[in-house]
């Protein structure tokens, strides 16, 4: 007995060595979809956000946390646009936007402060991500593993994640599904009726269309069943199953590299 504790003593201490060496790594470099059309972003108290399809580029680090912060890897890839109230278009300055995971690495959500965003019409605010977009944690050191992981990797990436089949736009209708609906609230029937609306005209595909929309169905009557679970979780869900089962395919590409 006093082995055995001993034996589980020292494990424990190797464990909370190894969890601390991990918790002070930076986390995983992401990359962004690029998106298909400019994604409307929505204002709420002080902030302004939307959410991204994101994916991992360095599956041997660890996944990013909520509390980790990104950035570009290069400069405009990620960009924002808004009218000024005398209808002028203007980019805004890429360094007001923050970077997180939104919770894990496939959606990372951009934010704004609603500061920044005063003296323009926010209705007209919309994001554009172009491709081969990558984030890199704000606290990485530059080395040869990003220098990779952005480079030749995020080339391969584009075949899985930006390769226009109908996964790919599938995943864009989700996204824009999400962005539309309330993060704290259910969505009652015409709340639900008009997000479907806005996310279904971006969609010219009528088969991803039929695809999600029965997706959407079913999203709203198990929201309906259970007092746990909103259309937005339900769709976040669906969202993240299916950007890691593209992420493992990508690995698993960058096993022969």
């Amino acid at each position: 007995m006093l082995k055995l504790t001993k034996t589980l003593l020292s494990a424990g201490v190797v464990l909370a060595s190894a969890s601390a060496a991990i918790a002070g790594d930076p986390p995983q470099a992401l990359g962004l979809v690029a998106t298909a059309e400019p994604i409307p972003i929505h204002c709420k108290g002080a902030e302004c956000s939307v959410n991204l399809s994101a994916f991992c580029l360095q599956q041997k680090r660890r996944s990013p946390a909520p509390t980790d912060l990104y950035r570009q890897a290069a400069t405009g890839t990620v960009q924002i646009s808004a009218r000024t109230l005398d209808g002028a278009q203007v980019i805004l300055d890429e360094k007001d936007l923050t970077f997180r995971p939104d919770p894990e690495y496939t959606s990372v959500r951009v934010s704004i402060p609603r500061a920044a965003v005063a003296t323009l019409d926010i209705g007209t605010l919309r994001l554009t991500v172009g491709k081969r977009a990558s984030l890199l944690p704000v606290e990485a050191p530059v080395s040869a593993g990003l220098d990779a992981a952005i480079g030749p990797h995020r080339d391969i990436a584009a075949r899985f994640f930006e390769n226009g089949e109908s996964r790919t736009k599938a995943v864009h209708m989700v996204n824009r599904l999400m962005n539309e609906l309330s993060r704290t609230s259910p969505a009652n029937q015409t709340e639900r009726q008009s997000t479907w609306k806005k996310a279904g005209n971006a969609q010219p595909d009528a088969a991803v269309k039929q695809w999600i929309g029965e997706l959407y169905r079913n999203c709203g009557k198990a929201a309906d069943a259970s007092p746990y679970l909103s259309v937005r979780q339900c769709l976040a869900d669906w969202h993240h199953r299916s950007l890691s089962n593209t992420n493992k395919s990508f690995w698993a590409a960058l096993a022969g590299v």
